[in-house]
């Protein structure tokens, strides 16, 4: 769907690249889908990396285009990194992290349209990309260590108790 959907924002934006990490079992057809797009100057496909921290600093928009994630980590990463996100309003995940046109959009299932558009936004306007970058980051805080990890400490302990006294 993200290629799809490169081939219109590509054709905008031709000094920007979309830079996609990491392996999968439809790589093949991924690639052979850019090959036959004409899509190769400005789509690059990059083996895992465990410097994904990097990758995601130099770059200015996370696009997720998954049809289905539970909480997806990767949204997660990004937006703790500062990068305003365009995703796909799949039915778990995104509504939890992104605050649509706060730090990110929200865009309904299926509607390529928007997703370009969103992604028209932020690319032509840096202030935009800046400031839903900015939100993203402060957002991003409740699913830090600090915030996470005292609720799960407290669940823990609340089981245990509840398993001592037969609960």
């Amino acid at each position: 769907r993200l290629i799809k959907v490169w081939l219109k924002v590509s054709k905008l934006y031709p000094n920007w690249t979309l830079h996609i990490y990491g392996e999968g079992p439809d790589r093949k057809k991924l690639l052979q889908l850019i090959a036959e797009l004409d899509l190769e100057a400005s789509v690059v496909i990059h083996p895992p990396t465990n410097r994904i921290m990097d990758c995601y600093l130099a770059s200015s928009i996370f696009v997720m285009t998954s049809r289905y994630e539970g909480l997806p980590m990767t949204l997660l990463e990004a937006t703790s990194l500062g990068l305003p996100a365009v995703c796909y309003d799949f039915q778990c995940g995104p509504k939890d992290v992104i605050v649509d046109k706060q730090n990110g959009f929200l865009i309904q299932e299926d509607d390529e349209e928007a997703m370009i558009s969103c992604m028209d936004m932020l690319m032509k306007d840096e202030c935009l990309r800046k400031e839903m970058g900015k939100e993203a980051k402060l957002l991003s805080v409740r699913y830090s260590v600090d915030s996470i990890m005292p609720k799960w400490i407290n669940l823990f302990n609340n089981l245990c108790f509840n398993d001592k006294n037969g609960k």
